[in-house]
């Protein structure tokens, strides 16, 4: 297939690609967001089967992020201490603080998953 570069007045340009329509097994809430594909969720999420193996993660990384803390103020006293800290301890506070909030921000998006799990599958 070869693109063309350019238009005079009886060349509209490439036409548009076909859009997809949507799966006919769709389910009415993901029709109503405007989706095309919905993956299926197991019945085994609603029972709460899943919540457990969640909490693990959750837990994990809430620990994780105690001995992140832990290490960035170990880095803010180190810097703090020297009269000309290296420019290494600079670059790695700033990314340490980034990675961080990074994490923070992946906590809380578990634990709103957790709060908000549907109780019964959509109908």
């Amino acid at each position: 297939m070869v693109r063309r570069v350019g238009f005079n007045d009886d060349q509209a340009g490439d036409p548009a690609p076909p859009q997809a329509e949507p799966a006919p097994d769709l389910p009415d809430h993901a029709r109503r967001r405007g989706l095309r594909f919905a993956v299926p969720v197991p019945k085994a999420y609603y029972a709460g089967q899943r919540r457990p193996i969640i909490w693990v993660v959750i837990s994990f990384l809430g620990f994780w992020l105690v001995g992140w803390t832990a290490g960035i103020a170990f880095a803010v006293s180190t810097l703090f201490e020297q009269s000309h800290p290296p420019l290494f301890l600079f670059l790695w506070l700033t990314f340490a603080v980034l990675g961080w909030l990074f994490g923070v921000w992946i906590l809380l998006i578990l634990v709103r998953a957790v709060r908000a799990a549907p109780k019964a599958p959509p109908e």
